[in-house]
């Protein structure tokens, strides 16, 4: 049973890791694509969050905050 702990939290571990990188990864486009990297960014904290539970809380409110602010930023760089 210890073994199953250990494969879950190392997959737990690894798709948190995904998900950061995921919000790395599109903060790189955000001059270019705004709307689609705010839309990246809430699903990268959502997914995080219900991954990891409170441990991805804080990575959330920064990744949700930053996806709104892309999301009504974008019509005004147009």
């Amino acid at each position: 049973m210890v073994a199953d702990d250990k494969e879950e939290a190392l997959l737990i571990g690894v798709f948190v890791i995904l998900c950061s990188v995921f919000a790395v990864i599109a903060s790189l486009f955000i001059e270019h694509k705004p709307k689609d990297v705010s839309f990246m960014f809430i699903v990268s904290g959502t997914l995080g969050l219900l991954t990891s539970s409170i441990l991805y809380a804080i990575q959330f409110v920064l990744l949700l905050i930053a996806g709104i602010l892309a999301f009504t930023s974008s019509d005004k760089n147009r």
